[in-house]
């Protein structure tokens, strides 16, 4: 293309980056030097193996961009790659605040843009999770997680191995469709237990039909990470053994009913429940 041309889909480009920004709230509330660093981080990596960038990368980086607020156009990234480049040669750290796992997301998306991301891309991105302490497991999961969002695949998104059950709730939220959150707690049964004194036992086993006190052997602590198929929960009841299994990937959480039988005693229903690791909310939908 011509100059003019080139500078005219570039702005075209730009307008639609404005229309649909990419909402990183993190990242619009760093200081101008971290999103400088973030920039140049990105384009270092999504310029690896090629000296441009395509359209749909170009609009990507303009998408997240104009959802941090950052206005520097192309010929300045690269500068801020070159910035970069001398930091990392230098061996300085990189400030990225609270961004760093999201820059990581961010690179393995952006080189995958071109169909697939080279093995030089795929290199500097495991080098660059090494110069930003980020664990193996880490980088895993987050490479799990690009796959699914590359794939718009939920299946894929709701198999993803969390490395722990707490530290990414709510992260990466301007990325993983809504859709995909609220469908991400899953109800995975249910058991009654009897709490309280043991005077009106007999009278309770008469009034619920009861032939054994439930007794449960085994229940994974609430907000423990477990896999598909997994066992939550085990009790046995009349006798019998029985076991609430985990029905995909996530996080453990409870939710109980208790229900007045008398002055001592309780019935409380308790509900399993499996939810993404993602997730900031822990009431569950019923």
């Amino acid at each position: 293309m011509s100059t003019a041309d080139r500078e005219a889909r570039y702005d075209h480009i730009k307008m639609l980056a404005r229309k649909y920004p990419i909402r990183n709230a993190k990242l619009r509330a760093a200081h101008e030097s971290t999103k400088k660093a973030y920039f140049g981080l990105l384009t270092l990596l999504s310029t690896a193996a090629q000296q441009d960038h395509t359209e749909d990368q170009r609009l990507f980086l303009q998408r997240i961009a104009a959802g941090a607020g950052y206005t520097l156009d192309f010929e300045e990234w690269m500068k801020a790659r070159k910035m970069i480049e001398e930091e990392l040669a230098n061996g300085n750290q990189i400030q990225l605040e609270e961004n760093t796992y999201s820059l990581l997301l961010d690179g393995l998306l952006l080189i995958n843009l071109t169909g697939a991301a080279t093995a030089e891309e795929l290199r500097m991105s495991a080098e660059l999770s090494i110069v930003l302490n980020v664990a193996q497991p880490e980088l895993k999961m987050l490479a799990q997680l690009a796959k699914s969002l590359i794939h718009q695949s939920e299946e894929e998104f709701n198999s993803i191995v969390a490395t722990d059950p707490v530290k990414w709730r709510g992260m990466f939220t301007h990325h993983i469709p809504v859709d995909w959150l609220k469908n991400s707690k899953i109800y995975c049964g249910s058991y009654e237990e009897i709490i309280g004194g043991e005077g009106a036992y007999n009278a309770i086993h008469k009034l619920f039909k009861i032939n054994e006190r439930l007794e449960v052997v085994f229940k994974v602590k609430e907000n423990s990470l477990v896999q598909k198929d997994d066992v939550i929960v085990k009790y046995i009841k009349n006798g019998e053994e029985n076991c609430i299994l985990s029905l995909r990937s996530g996080r453990v959480f409870y939710r109980e009913l208790k229900k007045n039988i008398n002055i001592d005693q309780k019935m409380v229903s308790i509900s399993v429940f499996i939810g993404s690791c993602f997730n900031q909310l822990d009431t569950p939908k019923t």
